[in-house]
């Protein structure tokens, strides 16, 4: 039966499964049952300040896949999160990339570290320079967030390569404008 938001995901799998010969590449099902979320304690090498903007945001714990995959994040692991919508991923990764960056602006020429986040859409990058906005805002100057796509101005381009040390952008800009670019490297009074 369909729910009012879509078919049932019990339906979507019948639909994929039915059919000659479809049903011998699925491999494998698991149905699992709703479970109550639990709360754990962010990863000690959080900076204090960076928890403190995330509880004064009104988040005093995170849920323990956020703890978990921002574990993996300081260990330099790559993380794959998938959850539902609003489960908290842009957290998970979100806090370790501040963590690193307000140790970046304490390198001696303040550019110890930058973060590259690509998002499918203009959109979902602008979206999420929002909330970085938001998030770090009481951490002061230390984090400079900006979008970088086509609708960039060519100043403000010039500006987030040379002092943005977060820039959201997508693949296509990416390749078009940032890595064209690169060998240019930031202004020598920033080297």
């Amino acid at each position: 039966m369909d729910r009012p938001f879509g078919p049932s995901p019990g339906t979507v799998l019948g639909r994929l499964a039915s059919g000659p010969g479809r049903a011998s590449r699925i491999t494998h099902t698991e149905h699992l049952p709703p479970r109550e979320g639990l709360h754990a304690v962010w990863p000690d090498r959080i900076r204090p300040e960076v928890l403190a903007a995330v509880r004064a945001a009104g988040i005093e714990h995170p849920w323990a896949h956020q703890a978990r995959a921002a574990e993996h994040a300081l260990d330099g692991e790559s993380v794959v999160v998938a959850t539902g919508t609003a489960s908290g991923k842009s957290l998970a990764y979100l806090l370790p990339v501040l963590s690193a960056l307000l140790d970046g602006s304490e390198a001696p020429n303040g550019r110890g570290a930058t973060a590259l986040y690509l998002a499918p859409t203009k959109a979902l990058a602008a979206d999420q320079c929002r909330s970085v906005k938001e998030l770090s805002q009481p951490l002061g100057h230390s984090v400079r967030a900006a979008v970088h796509d086509g609708d960039t101005p060519f100043e403000e381009r010039e500006w987030i390569r040379q002092y943005a040390n977060y820039v959201l952008t997508n693949p296509d800009m990416l390749h078009r404008g940032l890595l064209p670019a690169h060998p240019a490297g930031p202004p020598s009074s920033n080297r």
